[in-house]
């Protein structure tokens, strides 16, 4: 590329092109060239203090160079090509197509917005003078007939025109989040790029300057073909990179824009290496984390002096692992894997590079009960300030994460603090935060095609990740998780997988998804010979017996890779055992049984699969033995009532400590929320049927703490299955688990269980089809055909969304043209993506029926209230101030799935929609806050009842939710 044609003139000419328009007229603004320079500082920035160093090494990794030794720093290469990504990224606005875009209006009253709308008409005519001065042509208005390129598609469009490899190009096209065609030819017009052929000129001129600057600003590369090449794996993390730091230095905080009369000769003096440096101290980015794991982890870190045999062994693995990889943690309830989980991640980063910890967990309300704990843990690190974001659906409202935002940091100093960093709020942005706990979700849409998903992968690429309770997890979303797994393996990041009660056939997939990249980087290198394969990989691609690995059914068990090889230590436990009997009763005799063995007191478990039984159980429950001995709690509840329950259970029934007083009688009925997570303890248990392994985590939850004393008829632990040995299992339970599990769970449960001996065995016989029943149930075959199908169907399903695999590290090759292959480019790689956040959150769980959430409110002495202790007053036809917004905004609920199948959902929501946004409805105003746009809202009486179409609602904050048919028909 020469730089023959760009004189003087014409690089002060490259000024007149704007990168950033003040909006509604204001005569401020950013040229190009300077955005551009902004941008590749703030990128060296990130590289140099932000991106750890374990993601450097990866994205060396995974380029081509095309003329480097073996001597060279392939790293400060990787590091040159990010900065000319920044400072090329928007190439494509050098053109008609852009420059002729008229100025932003966002005055919102019409008195005012005319006169913005004249000063910016007025103002565009400026910036289309001072382009013509320049000697850039743009179209007239009457000819203007296409003007409707991209400018990322033109930017990665003009990058080819000049040479540049389509890997690299294709990032530029897919920096606003989205990857671009892999043919964009046949879209061009010329008239987008030139206007016509005697302008034409001028605009080359202007690319071949902008590069020039570009190959200048990198400081290493002169020319197209001296650039790395990036394969798909290497492209997603340099353009997550790329739309981090042109989002900084498109803030207008931080990069402030300047005034448009400035002359071209001062906008030539402007240091944007001051301005990056000035921006990111304003910004107030975090330390990089450094590492310190100490000798003393588990004193250090959660204060106690003795850590039992999985939280030692755990750490001695962490410590000897040369190549972290993956770790499979499969251990008893309640036996501290949070704890493992977190020291062996500080050890494993320190060995990997990685600067944060993701902890993803199957629900919102697991995931509140871990902020607290993680928060805790990072301000023990004691080695400078990190942010910590808790990532879910309804975040914003718990009460820890507006504490940490309310304060902006604990600790000591601002030297050494926990905080929520503003810049990372937002969907988009809240896994660049070094420290995050959130729901799965947010890890699974890792492998979804959805727009600026590239920002998870390079968010995840930061960070140890730990999955929790991931037996939890269903085979649509495993297509998800198994994806995502192969993305992670590709970026060598450390991923500890933790499960109580884990099928062996689960944790082989994890750990194949996982390698499986590595596995075909392996054999793919000709250097090395199938000889010097580790055995299990040699089996894997050819011989057909299993893995040693994959079957072993040890427990405790420690699941782990050391690079390509996979080993394991079974872990012999001194911690306290406990054997449970199995009983059934019949639902008819339930408060019988509870009068018989709660007669000296204690404190019980009834756990059932529908929120409207559990809802009957409790009514009836309270009948005898009184409103104050029984506590409810299902999905059915207003998030503040909910919250305030688990508090209210997790203290009365939580682990004994000084203070703690423990009920002399207390019953608590629930729905599947009781076996997730909630640290409780029960004297006696009943339940549904459910499959094994989640059976099993029920039964963690009964005797799971040691005592001095328990009532006597409830000190040995015994768990009823309700309705146990009638033939067939009830409707309910089936529509949610199908009979095929609860078959086999029902065919091998011993009625004794030793816990946590038999856990292993006891889920192994349910998940492995080919060990056989002593009896064959009637309907088995036809229940086991029907789970293969389902099974089938949702992986099928899932892969509709699915992000492509990630690239192999092949052999590099020279094609025919000589160019280095460097394998797949980002162009075209995830097409139709998801729309939204809220359609991608929904596109990763196997969601069968619509889910509707509304507000709730209620009537009170004429007056419209919330459902809370205060009755806070909501007035009518006016939009609530932010405080009363919000707290509306938490007072939502999901109706009852009766309401939400296909057949009726569409009249649910419109009878919905005429309460909330009719021309005259009270409640249109509210959608104007920023809290309440777009939701939906229910009205009760003064009775607490409500009525929509033929359903009969009331809701109470003892018993939630509650549904009834008005009517035995069809809405």
């Amino acid at each position: 590329m020469s730089n023959s044609r760009i004189t003087p003139e014409l690089q002060l000419s490259i000024y007149a092109l704007w990168g950033k328009k003040a909006s509604n007229g204001d005569p401020r603004w950013l040229p190009l060239i300077t955005h551009l320079a902004d941008t590749a500082e703030i990128g060296k920035l990130l590289w140099d203090e932000w991106l750890c160093e374990g993601a450097k090494q990866n994205i060396a990794e995974n380029c081509t160079f095309p003329n480097a030794s073996e001597n060279d720093d392939k790293l400060s290469q990787a590091r040159a090509l990010f900065v000319f990504l920044c400072a090329s990224h928007d190439l494509g606005k050098a053109t008609p197509a852009f420059q002729g875009k008229k100025s932003h209006i966002t005055w919102e009253l019409p008195d005012e917005a005319a006169a913005r709308q004249t000063a910016a008409s007025d103002m565009d005519v400026r910036y289309n003078k001072r382009l013509s001065d320049a000697g850039f042509e743009l179209p007239k208005a009457k000819e203007w007939s296409a003007g409707t390129i991209p400018h990322a598609l033109a930017s990665q469009t003009i990058a080819r025109l000049h040479g540049i490899h389509t890997n690299i190009a294709a990032i530029l096209g897919a920096h606003h989040g989205q990857a671009q065609q892999e043919d964009c030819d046949s879209i061009l017009y010329p008239r987008d790029f030139y206007t016509s052929e005697t302008a034409k000129s001028a605009w080359f001129n202007a690319w071949q300057a902008i590069l020039d600057n570009a190959f200048r600003t990198s400081a290493c590369f002169k020319s197209a073909e001296e650039l790395p090449i990036p394969n798909l794996n290497a492209a997603f993390l340099l353009d997550g990179l790329l739309i981090m730091a042109d989002w900084i230095a498109s803030n207008e905080i931080l990069c402030p824009y300047i005034p448009f009369d400035l002359p071209s000769e001062q906008i030539l003096d402007i240091d944007s290496a001051k301005r990056a440096r000035e921006a990111w101290e304003n910004a107030n980015f975090p330390h990089i984390w450094q590492q310190m794991p100490t000798l003393h982890i588990f004193r250090d870190r959660f204060g106690f002096d003795t850590p039992n045999a999985v939280q030692i062994e755990m750490a001695r693995i962490s410590s000897t692992i040369d190549n972290p990889g993956i770790i499979v943690l499969e251990a008893p309830m309640g036996i501290g894997k949070t704890e493992a989980a977190l020291a062996a991640a500080e050890i494993l980063a320190e060995k990997s590079g990685r600067s944060g910890v993701f902890f993803a967990l199957p629900t919102q309300a697991t995931s509140n009960g871990i902020f607290p704990r993680m928060e805790e843990w990072v301000r023990k690190l004691n080695d400078g300030r990190h942010s910590i974001k808790l990532f879910h659906g309804k975040a914003q409202f718990n009460k820890d994460n507006i504490k940490l935002e309310n304060s902006m940091n604990i600790g000591d100093s601002d030297e050494d603090a926990v905080y929520i960093h503003d810049w990372c709020s937002g969907r988009k942005k809240a896994m660049l935060a070094d420290f995050v706990v959130g729901t799965i979700d947010q890890v699974l849409l890792a492998a979804l095609r959805q727009k600026h998903v590239m920002m998870r992968h390079l968010g995840l690429a930061n960070k140890v990740v730990i999955i929790d309770e991931c037996h939890a997890y269903d085979a649509y979303m495993g297509v998800y998780l198994q994806r995502v797994l192969q993305w992670l393996g590709a970026y060598q990041v450390p991923v500890i997988i933790l499960s109580a009660t884990l099928p062996k056939e689960t944790r082989k997939k994890l750990i194949d998804a996982y390698l499986k990249k590595l596995i075909d980087a392996y054999l793919n290198k000709k250097s090395k010979s199938l000889e010097t394969v580790p055995d299990w990989m040699r089996q894997e691609h050819g011989e057909p017996e299993r893995e040693r690995w994959a079957e072993c059914t040890d427990y405790p068990l420690i699941t782990y890779t050391n690079g390509l090889t996979i080993e394991q230590s079974a872990i012999q436990l001194n911690a306290s055992k406990c054997t449970i009997t199995m009983n059934s009763v019949d639902e008819a005799s339930l408060i019988t049984l509870l009068e018989d063995r709660l007669s000296d007191g204690g404190c019980a478990g009834i756990i059932v699969n529908t929120v409207a039984r559990a809802q009957q159980i409790a009514r009836r429950c309270a009948e005898v033995f009184g409103e104050n001995s029984i506590r409810l709690l299902h999905a059915g509840f207003l998030m503040p009532d909910r919250s305030r329950i688990e508090t209210e259970i997790t203290e009365l029934l939580g682990k004994p400590k000084i203070g703690r007083i423990r009920p002399q009688k207390l019953i608590v009925v629930g729905t599947q929320v009781l076996e997730q997570s909630l640290d409780i303890d029960f004297d006696i248990m009943m339940t549904d049927w459910c499959p094994m392994d989640l059976l099993l985590q029920r039964m963690g939850r009964l005797h799971r703490h040691l005592r001095n004393h328990r009532p006597s008829k409830v000190n040995h632990p015994v768990c009823y299955i309700l309705n146990g040995k009638q033939p067939d299992f009830d409707k309910g339970t089936k529509d949610i688990y199908g009979d095929y599990l609860l078959m086999r769970t029902r065919a091998f449960l011993h009625e004794v269980i030793h816990i946590p001996d038999d856990i292993s065995t006891l889920v192994q016989n349910v998940y492995d089809e080919n060990i056989a029943l002593g009896q064959v149930p009637e309907n088995y075959l036809n229940a086991l055909k029907q789970y293969q199908e389902c099974i089938k169907k949702k992986e099928n399903n899932a892969e509709k969304f699915c992000l492509n695999q990630p690239e192999n590290q092949k052999r590099k090759k020279r094609s025919k043209s000589s160019r280095l292959s460097a394998g797949r480019s980002m162009a075209g790689c995830f097409d139709k993506p998801t729309s939204n956040s809220e359609e991608g959150e929904a596109a990763v769980r196997d969601i069968r029926q619509e889910s509707i959430e509304v507000i709730l409110l209620h009537i009170k002495d004429g007056m419209l209230c919330l459902f809370d202790k205060n009755d806070t007053l909501v007035p009518r036809n006016q939009t609530p101030d932010d405080e009363l917004a919000m707290q509306m905004a938490q007072n939502t609920v999901k109706l009852p799935s009766k309401m939400c199948y296909y057949d009726k959902v569409v009249k649910v929501v419109r009878k919905l929609e005429e309460i909330a946004l009719a021309p005259n409805s009270d409640y249109k105003p509210f959608q104007k806050s920023k809290w309440l746009k777009g939701s939906l809202f229910l009205i009760f009486d003064e009775n607490n009842h409500a009525e929509l179409l033929n359903y009969s609602l009331t809701y109470s904050h003892e018993y939630g939710l509650e549904c009834y048919d008005k009517e035995d028909i069809d809405v």
